[in-house]
């Protein structure tokens, strides 16, 4: 996918204001309110991200050819900081100067979500390997920047490298010992030079991908087709105008709507209920990364047409619209604004992603009570029906540290459990235990 969208952007540059920038130089902070966009012509940018508590990590590494920085079209905060690593050429592109862009291109339309889409993926399989052990996530990265450079000279130094995995200077230097005796990999001129891709990549694959179906008990019953006319709700006034596109469908409870590894063929916004997007982890467990309710898209990264790179599955009965591609790209070329509401919504998914991977930082309790959270907000209730594994796994915690952190709220009467729901009685309380 990186190497389909590298360079894409060119023939656009006409629109944006070139800038030189010298190394280590600011484009955007964290936090601060967006209004506009980058594409990298010349050099390499490095996105950051900080806790609450100081702990910067690495996220990503742009090489020439990308997009940077697309939420700041939609006047959003900027969710990251954007440094140059080297010497760089950029092009700016300001809110007004995209909305004529994308008025006028449909093309443009298609690329700024694709840019999009391939963020969402860097970042969920960084989130679905956080506790997965060391070597395993080097591999996983220099995988990921071997395809995304299209080099086996990765510039990266090992201070640079655990800042992106989340761990000690020591640990990266004895991995990368251990595969400069494989013969794996060379290291010099403040890089990382792959010498063998297939047994890196191996690495990975044998101990992390797994076969959905090999951890899946759910129901595999296909999902009816039903054409009754919808009730609205307030919520999705935003896409009353669109639904009509789209066609109805009533998804049973633990019914699947679509599989990771399948080949993406449209998403789906949910009307009404509640649906679980999970992905297999290296310690042969499943990591929930969003659980949504009415009101939002689902399965969006199948608009690039690859694999999906998750699967959901209905947590109670629920009502869902299916858009395919062809409806994607129809909506996108007849309503030009149609990509805010897309953008909008694949924004949320890299906020939700980011703060999935801050939250591998900090103590157990203020991951617990972040998640129930997140997820009162996704299911506009503070009412959340969920088990202890499913919150365990959505916050990538086992289910015993759960159980003795709600054992202590609920006697403390911060939150209440009563058939599969956890209730939350004292949200001001959890938002104190939840600064990240």
């Amino acid at each position: 996918m990186e190497n389909l969208l590298r360079y894409q952007w060119k023939p656009y540059l006409l629109y944006g204001q070139k800038r030189d920038l010298k190394k280590n130089q600011l484009l955007y902070r964290q936090g601060e309110l967006g209004a506009g966009f980058y594409y990298l012509a010349e050099g390499k940018v490095t996105i950051k991200i900080l806790s609450d508590q100081g702990i910067e990590r690495i996220v990503d590494y742009i090489p020439e050819g990308f997009l940077i920085g697309e939420q700041g079209f939609l006047e959003k905060p900027y969710m990251t900081t954007a440094i140059t690593e080297t010497k760089s050429i950029l092009y700016y592109f300001s809110n007004e100067t995209f909305q004529e862009m994308y008025k006028e291109h449909e093309s443009v339309r298609i690329l700024y979500m694709n840019s999009l889409i391939q963020k969402i993926r860097l970042l969920a399989e960084t989130v679905s390997l956080l506790n997965s052990p060391v070597e395993l996530q080097i591999a996983h990265f220099l995988h990921k920047l071997h395809h995304k450079y299209g080099s086996s000279q990765i510039p990266i130094n090992q201070t640079s490298l655990a800042q992106y995995i989340g761990t000690s200077r020591i640990s990266i230097y004895k991995i990368l010992k251990q595969w400069l005796k494989k013969d794996l990999i060379y290291i010099g001129n403040r890089s990382i030079y792959l010498l063998d891709i297939d047994r890196i990549e191996s690495i990975f694959k044998n101990d992390s991908t797994l076969s959905f179906e090999a951890n899946c008990n759910y129901s595999t019953k296909e999902a009816t087709w039903v054409h009754a006319v919808p009730q609205q709700k307030e919520n999705l006034n935003s896409w009353e105008s669109y639904l009509r596109y789209g066609e109805r469908k009533f998804v049973k409870r633990k019914s699947i709507l679509y599989k990771q590894g399948d080949i993406g063929k449209g998403f789906y916004f949910i009307n009404k209920g509640l649906i679980k997007i999970l992905t297999p982890t290296s310690e042969r467990r499943e990591r929930i990364l969003d659980i949504r309710g009415s009101g939002f898209l689902i399965g969006e990264q199948a608009i690039d047409q690859m694999p999906y790179f998750s699967s959901a599955i209905a947590i109670e009965d629920s009502v869902v619209y299916y858009f395919t591609i062809d409806q994607y790209k129809n909506l996108m070329n007849t309503y030009p604004d149609f990509l805010l509401l897309f953008a909008n919504s694949a924004i949320q998914k890299v906020k939700i992603l980011l703060d999935g991977i801050i939250l591998g930082t900090v103590t157990s309790e203020q991951q617990v009570a972040f998640s129930l959270l997140q997820l009162m907000d996704s299911c506009q209730t503070n009412e959340i029906n969920l088990t202890q594994q499913e919150l365990a796994d959505y916050a990538g915690l086992t289910r015993i540290t759960v159980y003795k952190i709600i054992k202590k709220w609920k006697y403390d009467q911060l939150i209440d459990i009563n058939k599969r729901r956890f209730i939350i009685r004292r949200p001001d309380v959890l938002k104190k235990y939840a600064a990240v």
